[in-house]
C-alpha cells in the first residue's frame, strides 16, 4: 500500500481502527519515510505535512481505542503476548455447575500492557480484542466472560512477577500489591475455538485487585485475589459482566 495524499491517510486512518483489518505493510509507512515518499512523487511541502499531521492524529487516536482502562497519568512499560493452557481434567463453576473445563488441553491467548503509575506501583491491563482460544475448545461455551478473565488475570500478574515489574517478596505478611483491568462489559460472538470478545460502549473497568508474594521464589508466585470493582453492565443489552 502506498500511501501518496492526505486522501490516502484517511484510508489509513480507517484501516487501524479497533476490530479492522490493518493496512498492509504499514509498519514499512514510518511518518518520516511517508514525507520524502510524497516529495518524491511530487506532492508539495504542504501536502506532505498534512499527510504526516493526518498520520500522527489516527496513529494516537486508534491506540487509545485499542487500550481502555489505562490509568491517567501512568507510564505504559511493555505490551507482552501471553499464553496459558489449562490442562485436561481441571474443574471448575462453569453456567451449567461444576463441570470440566476442558477434557484435553484449551490454550487462552492474549495481550496485556504493563503499566507503571506516578508512585511507582506497577498494574496491568488486558486487551479484551485480543483474547483468542486454541486446542481443545470444548468448554470455552460453559465458561463465563468472568471466568475466563479470573484465569487470564491471575496468569497476567504471574506474567509480570516474571518479567521483573511486579515486586515479589518472600514474606507474604507484607506482600506487593497491583491491579488487573479491562473493560467491565463485553459481547461474545462466535463459539468454541471461535468465541471473540469487544468491549461494550460506553467503557466501564473491572478493576482486580491482587496480593502478590514469593516464599518459593519468583518462579512460584503467589497470587491472591482480594477483591474487585466494576461500573456493572446495567443497561447495556447482550453485553457479560467481566468482574467476579
Amino acid at each position: 500500500m502506498r500511501v501518496t495524499s492526505p486522501c490516502r491517510m484517511l484510508h489509513l486512518c480507517a484501516a487501524l481502527k479497533p476490530g479492522v483489518a490493518q493496512a498492509p505493510n504499514f509498519h514499512e509507512q514510518h511518518p518520516i519515510a511517508l514525507v520524502f515518499t510524497c516529495q518524491i512523487q511530487g506532492m508539495p511541502m504542504k501536502g506532505a505535512l498534512l499527510a504526516f499531521a493526518l498520520l500522527l492524529i489516527c496513529v494516537i487516536s486508534a491506540h487509545s481505542q485499542q487500550i481502555p482502562c489505562i490509568d491517567a497519568g501512568s507510564t505504559i512499560e511493555d505490551t507482552v503476548y501471553q499464553s496459558l493452557t489449562i490442562p485436561g481434567g481441571i474443574f471448575g463453576f462453569s453456567r451449567s455447575g461444576i463441570t470440566p473445563l476442558s477434557s484435553g488441553g484449551l490454550i487462552l491467548s492474549w495481550e496485556f500492557i504493563s503499566e507503571r503509575t506516578s508512585s511507582g506501583q506497577h498494574n496491568y491491563v488486558i486487551s479484551i480484542p485480543s483474547i483468542s482460544f486454541s486446542g481443545d475448545c470444548s468448554g470455552v461455551d460453559g465458561m463465563t466472560a468472568s471466568q475466563i478473565l479470573d484465569l487470564i488475570a491471575k496468569a497476567t500478574v504471574s506474567r509480570g512477577v516474571a518479567l521483573g515489574y511486579t515486586p515479589c517478596p518472600a514474606s507474604c505478611s507484607a506482600p506487593t500489591l497491583t491491579k488487573v483491568s479491562q473493560p467491565a462489559c463485553v459481547k461474545r460472538t462466535g463459539s468454541g475455538c471461535a468465541t471473540h470478545f469487544s468491549a461494550c460502549v460506553p467503557i466501564e473497568c473491572c478493576v482486580r485487585f491482587y496480593s502478590v508474594c514469593c516464599p518459593n521464589g519468583t518462579t512460584s508466585p503467589q497470587v491472591t485475589l482480594l477483591g474487585a470493582s466494576s461500573g456493572g453492565c446495567s443497561g447495556l443489552e447482550g453485553c457479560e459482566p467481566t468482574c467476579p
